[in-house]
């Protein structure tokens, strides 16, 4: 058993009134992992797309040319790519093959071919729009979840007339069916959630208002990118990608963008779908906390502590407008000291990262860490920059073991000093072990035969520290992103 898994199989003992209620909150969170992960392979679309291979498909589909023809289609090639194929003029390329190789016969199938090749539709829009697609509806089935734990929770709320569109009322049929009162309201719970998803996003948001006074659009980082998120993936699903009369009239009620003419493609960019991401990831996350802090208000302090993974695990994908909203709202709504200080400084990283050093700095001058741990002296040292003295706060928690091994690969506010030739003369103290003659450690994946300089973000929480004779005695891969040097 994994370490993660340890801690959930933990935090299942210490949740007795949540119950498996909150279980929901980590399926939606695991769900958005997936889809940050299935962003990278954006280098493989891209690739599937590229001229190069289009090129390549198109002519591998002929069997045989004759010497001739091979020659004036190398010819051809050279002259209309020069060192970037990328930059080919299909249209002139398909007339040029038509008008200069002997055998027309092959001639005519090979522009055939090519036309074919890049007509087809581009791999990349498509995982992107279907990425965007799945991401809503995960949040529509956690609109659902949360739905059904409120009526599970208050059946009573079933009989509250039809605000939500759909009375509570049996036919003769259903009622042959049912055991006992409890499918009826089964049955009755079911109808309800039903119908609130046949509704908009308006209708949820006035749900939640109406049944338990928490709006949506206070839980989320920009509420009218979510509004043109779901007028996005409308069209995306009914019209093919390109902007509808719908689309026009819905987006131009809250934007100051300029919109793009009806009938346009509209695709999803990668800047567009991880930020649409974010916004949704912190939109479920913050509202799941919330229905779950109203139902189950004695285990709040539980929850702020799962509030507290998240939007960490969330810091270390850099996913920083889902990390503001979250640490906002944590350190609004925590009750104790210590958590509303942890949320603030990871709301600090993540606006730093996102507006820069400067747009934070009056708040962390005015923070008073004089009566903080060190750890937190050593924070405030990093977000204004001071590497000097955040150095020294770092060496003298070193020596005190009061700062972990897994803080000093992974925290993202360490990162500056990672990259600071200095760091590495600290690690071996705290570790007891690797380092190279040269001063640089080295970590191994424990998974991979790969191995990273120390400061690359990809050593994870169970890397191993080794030196450089092991390196090599294991024939271990150098890491391409820190690229270290023997």
């Amino acid at each position: 058993m994994d370490d993660e898994a340890i801690d959930r199989q933990a935090g299942e003992e210490h949740r007795p009134s949540v119950g498996p209620d909150s279980a929901a909150i980590d399926r939606y969170r695991w769900q958005f992992d997936a889809f940050f992960d299935l962003v990278a392979l954006e280098v493989h679309a891209t690739q599937l797309d590229s001229t190069r291979h289009r090129m390549a498909e198109a002519i591998s589909t002929i069997n045989k040319l004759g010497e001739n023809d091979r020659k004036t289609l190398i010819k051809l090639i050279d002259e209309h790519t020069g060192s970037n194929q990328d930059e080919l003029n299909p249209k002139q390329f398909t007339l040029d093959i038509l008008q200069k190789m002997e055998n027309q016969r092959h001639a005519l199938k090979l522009a055939n071919k090519f036309v074919e090749s890049f007509a087809s539709h581009r791999r990349l829009p498509i995982l992107f729009d279907s990425l965007l697609v799945a991401a809503v509806s995960a949040f529509e089935v956690q609109i659902a979840g949360l739905a059904r734990i409120y009526f599970s929770g208050h059946p009573e709320a079933l009989d509250a007339g039809s605000r939500d569109g759909a009375a509570t009322t049996f036919t003769l049929y259903d009622l042959k069916k049912l055991s006992n009162i409890r499918d009826a309201i089964d049955l009755a719970i079911d109808r309800r959630v039903e119908s609130l998803l046949f509704g908009s996003l308006t209708d949820w948001r006035r749900f939640f208002k109406d049944r338990l006074n928490i709006d949506m659009a206070d839980l989320s980082p920009n509420w009218e990118i979510v509004r043109e998120v779901f007028q996005r993936r409308h069209i995306i699903v009914h019209n093919g990608g390109r902007v509808s009369g719908r689309y026009i009239n819905q987006v131009k009620e809250f934007t100051k963008e300029k919109l793009p003419r009806e009938g346009v493609e509209l695709h999803c960019s990668r800047d567009y779908l991880t930020h649409g991401l974010q916004e949704l990831l912190a939109l479920g996350v913050l509202l799941s906390f919330s229905v779950l802090g109203k139902l189950h208000p004695s285990e709040k302090e539980y929850l702020t502590d799962r509030l507290q993974t998240i939007s960490y695990e969330a810091l270390l994908g850099d996913r920083w407008v889902a990390v503001a909203k979250m640490a906002s709202y944590g350190a609004t709504t925590s009750t104790l000291a210590e958590s509303r200080i942890l949320f603030t400084v990871n709301g600090w990283i993540a606006r730093w990262r996102m507006e820069g050093r400067e747009s934070i700095r009056k708040e962390v001058e005015e923070w008073d860490f004089s009566a903080l741990a060190p750890r937190y002296q050593l924070a405030q040292a990093c977000l204004l920059g001071n590497i000097d003295s955040a150095f020294e706060i770092m060496a003298r928690l070193v020596d005190s073991g009061d700062i972990a091994f897994d803080d000093l690969i992974e925290w993202p506010l360490l990162q500056e000093l990672r990259e600071d030739p200095r760091f590495g003369s600290l690690t071996p103290i705290a570790l007891g072990k690797g380092g190279g003659a040269d001063g640089k450690s080295f970590f191994k994946s424990p998974k991979s035969k790969v191995f990273h300089l120390m400061g690359c973000s990809k050593i994870g929480p169970h890397s191993v520290a080794i030196s450089e004779s092991s390196a090599k005695h294991e024939d271990l891969a150098p890491c391409k992103r820190c690229n270290p040097l023997l």
